[in-house]
Protein backbone atom coordinates (compact mmCIF):
# COMPACT_ATOMS: atom_id res chain seq x y z
CA UNK A 1 0.00 0.00 0.00
CA UNK A 2 2.83 2.65 0.93
CA UNK A 3 4.26 1.63 -2.54
CA UNK A 4 1.48 2.21 -4.60
CA UNK A 5 0.76 5.73 -2.28
CA UNK A 6 4.13 7.20 -3.44
CA UNK A 7 3.84 5.87 -6.84
CA UNK A 8 1.73 7.01 -10.51
CA UNK A 9 1.04 3.31 -10.59
CA UNK A 10 -1.86 1.51 -11.06
CA UNK A 11 -2.71 -1.73 -10.98
CA UNK A 12 -5.61 -3.14 -13.29
CA UNK A 13 -7.49 -6.51 -12.16
CA UNK A 14 -10.11 -7.38 -15.03
CA UNK A 15 -11.53 -10.50 -15.15
CA UNK A 16 -9.28 -11.02 -18.67
CA UNK A 17 -5.98 -10.33 -16.81
CA UNK A 18 -3.90 -8.49 -14.31
CA UNK A 19 -1.69 -5.91 -14.96
CA UNK A 20 0.41 -2.48 -13.70
CA UNK A 21 0.16 0.28 -15.47
CA UNK A 22 2.92 2.77 -14.99
CA UNK A 23 4.77 6.07 -16.63
CA UNK A 24 7.58 4.79 -18.22
CA UNK A 25 9.87 8.32 -17.73
CA UNK A 26 8.63 6.93 -14.01
CA UNK A 27 9.70 3.66 -14.06
CA UNK A 28 13.09 4.26 -15.80
CA UNK A 29 13.58 6.91 -13.02
CA UNK A 30 12.64 4.55 -10.29
CA UNK A 31 13.70 1.02 -11.67
CA UNK A 32 13.94 -0.32 -8.16
CA UNK A 33 10.62 0.75 -6.64
CA UNK A 34 9.07 -0.54 -9.97
CA UNK A 35 9.93 -3.70 -9.88
CA UNK A 36 9.64 -3.92 -5.84
CA UNK A 37 5.89 -3.19 -7.12
CA UNK A 38 5.92 -5.54 -9.75
CA UNK A 39 7.46 -8.48 -7.35
CA UNK A 40 4.96 -8.14 -4.79
CA UNK A 41 2.01 -8.03 -7.47
CA UNK A 42 3.30 -10.89 -9.48
CA UNK A 43 5.63 -12.91 -6.96
CA UNK A 44 3.43 -12.64 -3.06
CA UNK A 45 0.65 -15.13 -3.03
CA UNK A 46 -0.71 -12.70 -0.49
CA UNK A 47 -0.51 -9.65 -2.38
CA UNK A 48 -1.60 -11.32 -5.66
CA UNK A 49 -4.59 -12.68 -3.90
CA UNK A 50 -5.84 -9.44 -2.33
CA UNK A 51 -5.13 -7.44 -5.41
CA UNK A 52 -7.66 -10.09 -6.99
CA UNK A 53 -10.06 -10.16 -4.32
CA UNK A 54 -10.12 -6.02 -4.29
CA UNK A 55 -13.46 -4.84 -5.35
CA UNK A 56 -11.99 -1.88 -7.53
CA UNK A 57 -10.78 -3.03 -11.27
CA UNK A 58 -8.27 -0.12 -11.09
CA UNK A 59 -6.13 0.23 -7.74
CA UNK A 60 -4.37 3.10 -6.94
CA UNK A 61 -2.89 4.23 -3.54
CA UNK A 62 -6.10 6.21 -3.25
CA UNK A 63 -8.59 2.65 -2.58
CA UNK A 64 -5.74 0.38 -1.84
CA UNK A 65 -6.85 0.34 1.86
Amino acid sequence: ADLLKTSPVSIHNTPDRLHIRQPRKWAKDHWQKSKQISELVFFNPDVFNFICAHPEEVITGKNII
